[in-house]
Order: C-alpha cells, then sequence, then structure tokens
C-alpha cells in the first residue's frame, strides 16, 4: 500500500501543475493564442481578398478599356461596335462595383436578389454547379 504524506491528505488538487500553474490557466492561455491565430489568419485572409478584389477591378478597367479602343476594328459593322462598347460598359459598372463595395456589401446584395429572384436564382446555381462539376471531372 502507498504511504501518504497525512497533512496534505484531502487537498489534493488535480488542476495544479507541479511549477503552480493551474491547467485552467493553461487552457486559457492556449485558447488565448489559438483566438489569436485565428483572428491573425482572418485578417490575412481578409487583406488578401481585397487586394483580390482591387485586382480584379483593375483588371476589368483595362480589359474594358482595350475593348473600347478595339472596338472601332471590329468586323460587322456598327451594330457589333455598340454591342462591344456596351460589353465595356458593362466591365467598367463591374469595376466600379467591385472596388465600391465590400464583401459583406456583395453578399447582402446577392441575398437581396435571391430573395426577390429565387427561381432565375436557383437556375443559376444549378447552371454554376453543372459547370464546376464537368470541369472538375474532366480535370481527373
Amino acid at each position: 500500500m502507498a504511504d501518504f504524506n497525512t497533512e496534505n491528505r484531502g487537498t489534493f488538487d488535480p488542476t495544479t501543475s507541479t511549477t503552480g500553474e493551474t491547467v485552467r490557466d493553461k487552457t486559457s492561455k492556449a485558447a488565448s493564442r489559438a483566438k489569436e491565430s485565428v483572428n491573425e489568419a482572418m485578417e490575412t485572409g481578409k487583406r488578401r481578398a481585397d487586394e483580390a478584389r482591387r485586382s480584379t477591378a483593375s483588371g476589368l478597367e483595362k480589359a474594358a478599356s482595350w475593348t473600347h479602343d478595339s472596338a472601332s476594328r471590329l468586323p460587322g459593322g456598327e451594330t457589333t461596335q455598340r454591342a462591344a462598347h456596351a460589353v465595356a460598359d458593362g466591365m467598367n459598372r463591374s469595376a466600379t462595383y467591385l472596388r465600391d463595395h465590400t464583401f459583406g456589401d456583395m453578399a447582402s446584395d446577392m441575398e437581396g436578389y435571391v430573395r426577390k429572384h429565387p427561381g432565375p436564382s436557383l437556375a443559376i446555381a444549378a447552371a454554376v454547379g453543372f459547370l464546376i462539376g464537368q470541369s472538375i471531372r474532366k480535370s481527373r
């Protein structure tokens, strides 16, 4: 049988480590470090997403400018030129929207559209899902 020190009998605290720091303190510190790491990762992700959003807007503006400049050289006459300018104007509007709105704003706008137009939204989602599935299958 084990011989226990009688003066500490009944006062055993399983949460106390040999260094005097409690398990609760260690757990709290670990949770705090984990939370900091998650917050840093989220901030990095937000920063990269914002950079990608701005870069995409810039790319759309460059493509719109090129389309406007090239429209007069397209075959098909005035109808084709008007269509090219309309596409370029749409790219410019998209670039402005991307530049002026956060991802949260865009999600809110998307949610509003889906609520107002559930049928077309479902059709678009199905088509996008189908195309993603096809591209995944072809890449294998």
